[in-house]
């Protein structure tokens, strides 16, 4: 099958499209990296709580703990999936980085903080306690 000029045109226009959106996800990830690992973090102290009172007591907890001297260098010094993974053992959470991350990104995206690379619905129950009731669309 043989493309057209034009429609070539147009693929490599959405491919450098992709790219861009890639790269600005990218560099606003390095730029907000403590934000991320927070928001993971919070992510999974409401995972793992049963009711609203630990919710709050944990996100305090965590909220006090990034100003630690050795929190705050374990975060700036790592990768946000090791920080995530070993602020998770270090606290007793369940070590599911990916997950938290992906929490932590779409509450990033919905904020305006990362670039919309895709909608989404936040259909995660999780995702709407944590940014409350607001429209999702």
């Amino acid at each position: 099958m043989r493309l057209t000029p034009l429609l070539k045109d147009k693929l490599s226009r959405q491919e450098a499209e992709r790219r861009k959106v890639a790269a600005k996800c990218e560099a606003a990830q390095e730029d907000f990296h403590d934000l991320r690992v927070k928001l993971a973090m919070m992510a999974a102290a409401y995972e793992v709580s049963e009711d609203g009172e630990e919710v709050e007591r944990r996100s305090a907890e965590l909220g006090e703990k990034p100003e630690r001297p050795e929190v705050a260098e374990l975060i700036e010094a790592s990768r946000a999936e090791v920080a995530v993974a070993a602020l998770c053992r270090r606290y007793d959470y369940p070590v599911r980085v990916e997950r938290w991350l992906e929490m932590a990104d779409e509450l990033m995206e919905h904020h305006g903080f990362l670039p919309p690379t895709r909608r989404r619905a936040l259909a995660m129950p999780a995702i709407r306690a944590l940014i409350g009731p607001q429209s999702y669309c």
